[in-house]
């Protein structure tokens, strides 16, 4: 077996990263729209 479990944290990490990097923006843009267009229940 030629599995290498020291190669499988940085990709999570960088796996990770990269998720955070697309979602980032998202959250922040769906805060300025729910801020803009603010449902008063």
């Amino acid at each position: 077996e030629d599995n290498h479990p020291e190669l499988l944290i940085p990709f999570f990490g960088f796996a990770l990263f990269l998720f955070f990097i697309y979602c980032y923006p998202i959250a922040r843009w769906t805060l300025k729209l729910e801020e803009r267009y603010s449902v008063k229940l």
